[in-house]
């Protein structure tokens, strides 16, 4: 996540982008997450908004909770649980 409103996929092997997500985000990606699988994109924003996005559909679930920026997010391994931190000094799993 970036301060430019991007996510960028890597590969961490060459260190090279593979595909960049510019003019999705409305706001600063203060933190952002990949399942396991690939399957799930969990996005943390400055007002303290959680996004997760299946990637396969474009479905997007969105969090509300937080009252300040999100620093970190994790996925359980078995997709059905966020974890996220905040400057707000809490912790959520959702």
């Amino acid at each position: 996540g970036s301060f430019d409103k991007t996510a960028r996929q890597w590969d961490v092997k060459a260190g090279k982008e593979i595909e960049e997500a510019r003019g999705v985000y409305e706001e600063r990606v203060s933190a952002v997450a990949v399942s396991r699988n690939g399957r799930w994109v969990a996005t943390g924003y400055e007002r303290g908004e959680l996004k997760a996005c299946e990637v396969e559909t474009g479905f997007v679930k969105t969090f509300e909770g937080h009252s300040n920026r999100i620093n970190c997010i994790d996925i359980s391994a078995d997709n059905t649980r966020l974890a996220s931190g905040s400057d707000d000094y809490t912790a959520r799993i959702w």
